[in-house]
């Protein structure tokens, strides 16, 4: 087992009965004689195309690529947080007033009842926050993380949250935010991204337009909006994206792709991957793919 899968079974021991955990051991001992049958993102892609210059990391995989393995909630989720007890770490968690409160250095919050965070909720020293299954959670007011500029991790799944946060001034690595209710249109505050990110997950939200030029920075190598409501892909959503490698839009519903709409990828040097899978396309535009060299799967 991986060390996250043993922190999910030490979780689980600590507050079940014999039963319980008789029944537990037998599915790791089944999933142990039938592991063939699941995988992780970066193993099945390595092992493919390893000699082609794909090389996905455990990272790649948690921020956007889609896994089949029995201990994720969904292929896109991090590890199912239905096997965790309630977590509350770096912070001061209250479910009876229902609040969270004093949170610093590092953040995690599993099954908490509060309904927003402020900019008083975190330190100015908290340099990551994982927020799972909080479904009360629904407002990031805004300025929060304004004063977060170590903030490197920002993780909320399956919560409430309907707003794209501002994290402009942060040092973000690592922003997922997939299977929320996010919605972004021009109404909204086109927020810019930080120059340090790595990695965009946005799957699974309500997202059908992309703010001009949002997706962009020089670091950016993951990007996946998978199983929103996109229905073309648009040039324009496209910055700076020289260190793009994989992009994810899978699950959508668009019906055509362009030539053009890909002209921004063509100075990605890195650029290998473009999943477009299960969408509704009936016509790609001949030469779209010619224009991308280094176009692998």
């Amino acid at each position: 087992q991986t060390v996250a899968d043993v922190y999910i079974l030490f979780n689980m021991l600590k507050h079940t009965s014999y039963v319980e955990i008789s029944a537990v051991l037998l599915t790791i001992l089944w999933q142990g004689c039938c592991d063939a049958q699941y995988w992780y993102a970066e193993s099945y892609w390595n092992d493919r195309y390893g000699s082609k210059g794909i090389a996905y990391t455990q990272d790649d995989r948690q921020n956007g690529m889609w896994s089949d393995y029995i201990y994720l909630k969904s292929s896109y989720r991090l590890l199912d947080t239905r096997l965790y007890t309630p977590i509350c770490t770096g912070c001061w968690c209250d479910p009876v007033k229902r609040i969270v409160t004093n949170c610093a250095g590092t953040v995690n919050l599993v099954q908490q009842s509060f309904p927003n965070v402020t900019s008083a909720t975190f330190h100015v020293g908290t340099v990551s926050i994982t927020i799972l299954s909080c479904p009360d959670f629904k407002l990031i007011v805004d300025r929060t993380f304004e004063n977060l500029t170590q903030l490197h991790t920002l993780i909320i799944q399956d919560t409430g949250i309907a707003v794209m946060p501002d994290v402009s001034r942060t040092a973000l690595k690592f922003l997922n935010l997939a299977y929320n209710q996010i919605v972004m249109s021009s109404n909204d505050k086109a927020w810019k991204l930080p120059s340090t990110i790595t990695h965009l997950a946005m799957m699974g939200n309500k997202m059908y337009w992309i703010p001009t030029g949002w997706i962009s920075g020089p670091n950016l190598r993951i990007v996946s909006f998978s199983y929103n409501e996109l229905t073309q892909l648009s040039y324009l959503m496209f910055g700076n994206v020289s260190s793009l490698v994989y992009l994810g839009l899978d699950g959508n519903k668009m019906t055509k792709l362009s030539k053009k709409s890909l002209e921004p990828l063509v100075s990605a040097t890195k650029f290998m991957h473009l999943n477009i899978s299960n969408n509704l396309l009936t016509f790609i535009e001949p030469e779209a793919f010619a224009q991308l060299p280094e176009l692998r799967i």
